[in-house]
C-alpha cells in the first residue's frame, strides 16, 4: 500500500524534526509503530543470528547455505561496518558476545595452524604429505604456506609462528611419501 507507506514515512520524518506532538507520538508508539525501520531490521537479523548460533554453535553462516544467504549477506555487511568503524559499540559488544568472527580469513589461518600443531603432536613433524587423505584441507594449507613464503607473500608473524613449531620450508630432503 503506497499511500500507507508514504504516511508512515511522513510520520517518521515529522517526529524526527519535532513536528509531531507528544500525544500523536504516544498514540503511535502504543500501537507498536516502528520509528526506526533500520533498527528494527538490524534487530530481526540479529535474532536470526542468535537462532543460527544456537543451532550450529557458531556465527559463520555460509552463503552456500540456501536458507541463510540473506543472513550471510547481513553478517558480511556487519563485518564491513565494523572494519570501517561505522558500527556502534553496543552492536559490536552484542555481536562479540554472540561469538562473531570479524576476520574470517585470519580465523581460518588460525584454525589451520592449530590443526598443524595437532598434526605435529601426533606425527612429530610438520611434513604433511601433499596428497594426505586424512585431512586434504590441511595438506592444501601447508602447500599454500610454502608457496606464499616462496613468493614473499607470507607475513613475518605467520612465518614466526610456523617456524616456532618446527615447520620446514624446503622438504627436498626427507620428504614423506604421499599417502
Amino acid at each position: 500500500d503506497k499511500e500507507l507507506a508514504n504516511w508512515i514515512s511522513r510520520q517518521r520524518s515529522l517526529k524526527k524534526i519535532g513536528a509531531l506532538d507528544e500525544a500523536q507520538v504516544q498514540c503511535l508508539t502504543e500501537i507498536g509503530f516502528v520509528w526506526n525501520a533500520l533498527e528494527l531490521r538490524w534487530e530481526r537479523y540479529f535474532a536470526k543470528l542468535v537462532k543460527y548460533r544456537e543451532a550450529n554453535g557458531h556465527c559463520n553462516v555460509s552463503t552456500d547455505w540456501k536458507k541463510g544467504e540473506e543472513l550471510a549477506i547481513w553478517i558480511s555487511t556487519q563485518r564491513r561496518a565494523f572494519k570501517s568503524g561505522r558500527m556502534s559499540s553496543d552492536r559490536v559488544a552484542r555481536l562479540e558476545k554472540l561469538g562473531i568472527v570479524w576476520d574470517v580469513i585470519d580465523e581460518l589461518w588460525e584454525t589451520n595452524f592449530r590443526n598443524m600443531v595437532s598434526y605435529r603432536a601426533k606425527y612429530g613433524d610438520c611434513n604433511v604429505p601433499e596428497a594426505w587423505r586424512d585431512d586434504t584441507k590441511l595438506a592444501t594449507w601447508v602447500g599454500n604456506q610454502r608457496r606464499l613464503m616462496r613468493k614473499g607473500l607470507l607475513n613475518d608473524e605467520r612465518i614466526g609462528h610456523l617456524e616456532k613449531i618446527g615447520f620446514k620450508w624446503d622438504l627436498k630432503k626427507g620428504r614423506r611419501a604421499k599417502s
